[in-house]
């Protein structure tokens, strides 16, 4: 049986696809963190939208996966609106393929 590791290890020595891979996992991971967290505070989108001063569509737009644009100040208001702590992060993509995925 192949290992998750190996799988990509593969697919990504095709360095174009590995870019769109890191693309669609963000974009994955800021439309569930933002999702998560607006409904685990039992808000609408548009109660959102109310208490952050960001367009419920742009939140619509966050919460999709498909959202080619995202302004860190819509965001930054978005985790204040929800009482979190707005963290960017760089990460290694070598040595954390198999987390990267699973997290």
């Amino acid at each position: 049986m192949i290992k998750f590791e190996d799988f990509l290890s593969e697919y990504f020595k095709d360095k174009e696809f590995e870019k769109e891979f890191y693309k669609g996992l963000e974009k994955v991971r800021i439309a569930t963190e933002v999702a998560y967290h607006r409904e685990k505070r039992g808000l609408s989108q548009k109660q959102l939208a109310e208490l952050s001063g960001v367009s419920e569509k742009v939140i619509a737009k966050i919460e999709n996966t498909n959202c080619k644009f995202y302004s860190i100040k819509a965001l930054r208001k978005i985790a204040e609106a929800l009482d979190l702590e707005f963290v960017i992060s760089l990460r290694n993509k070598k040595n954390n393929r198999r987390e990267e995925c699973l997290n």
